[in-house]
């Protein structure tokens, strides 16, 4: 018995001393050598580039700005897909995405009242409503599929408890015929790995043989310390420069135990959680 715990400590010490003396993608030079070989810009992508899927989940944080970056990848990814594509938002889908953007529209004088609620009501209109209306303009359906609000905070049993109403209500779409196919972008916490009191989303959704793909966006607009997201000008602009190109690349060329944020050393965010990544300027 005291052999077997000694044998434990060990295994999580070292699993823990990993973690913390990872490398970040700036220090991986086998991956920047990568990237600078198999990284296409976004005009260069076809459908064919990437495995077979007919579900493109895309993380993001909620503090992402980068909605050129995701109006293009829609506009793209939608065309490619084909016939009866649908757009998922991470929103209650007690209500059509368009209702909530006009709900947004009429709180805008209370919510001027107050910064969060007014950073909250902005991000429905000015992130939202562009997204409806390229999808409409393309012949994207449009459909709410979370069971709460994504920007009331969450304890874990809640966060697991929305990625269970996604995963069901998504499963639903697909299997009436209402949609073929499939684009959502959505906070990365959602399609990152599970643990031992959380099963994400994207795992959820894989057990239903779903054929999917997972993304990161990397943007400027991100803020470096939180958990799962990017982190401003990218190594310093000095990993890879593609000027001011949007890149694609497959994460299967980094090392485990990459970091996704350089400035945190304890942080548990890999960007080999995420198939690919897209670079965006």
């Amino acid at each position: 018995m005291q052999n077997r715990l000694i044998s434990l400590i060990i295994c999580v010490a070292t699993l823990i001393s990993l973690q913390v003396s990872a490398e970040t993608i700036c220090s991986d030079d086998n991956f920047k050598s990568s990237l600078q070989v198999n990284a296409l810009n976004l005009s260069q992508l076809k459908i064919k580039s990437l495995p077979r899927a007919r579900l493109y989940l895309i993380g993001e944080t909620h503090f992402f700005q980068g909605y050129a970056t995701q109006q293009r990848l829609l506009e793209m990814f939608s065309k490619q897909l084909g016939k009866n594509v649908c757009l998922f938002f991470e929103l209650p889908s007690s209500q059509t995405p368009q209702q909530q953007v006009d709900e947004a529209k009429n709180e805008r004088p209370l919510a001027s009242k107050d910064p969060f609620f007014q950073l909250v009501n902005e991000e429905f209109i000015n992130h939202f409503e562009p997204l409806i209306n390229l999808a409409k303009g393309n012949g994207v359906k449009v459909f709410s599929v979370d069971k709460a609000s994504q920007f009331k905070l969450d304890t874990m049993n809640r966060i697991n408890d929305r990625d269970e109403g996604m995963t069901k209500r998504i499963t639903e779409l697909f299997a009436s015929k209402s949609c073929s196919s499939g684009i959502m972008f959505v906070g990365a916490d959602h399609i990152g790995p599970d643990s031992y009191d959380r099963r994400t989303l994207s795992s959820r959704l894989r057990e239903t043989r779903i054929p999917l793909l997972t993304f990161n966006i990397v943007h400027e607009s991100d803020p470096g310390p939180i958990e799962m997201a990017s982190w401003n000008k990218l190594c310093d602009n000095s990993l890879v420069d593609f000027g001011n190109e949007t890149v694609i690349f497959s994460n299967a060329s980094i090392r485990p135990y990459t970091r996704v944020s350089p400035n945190n050393e304890y942080s548990n965010s890999l960007w080999s959680n995420f198939e690919y990544t897209i670079l965006a300027p």
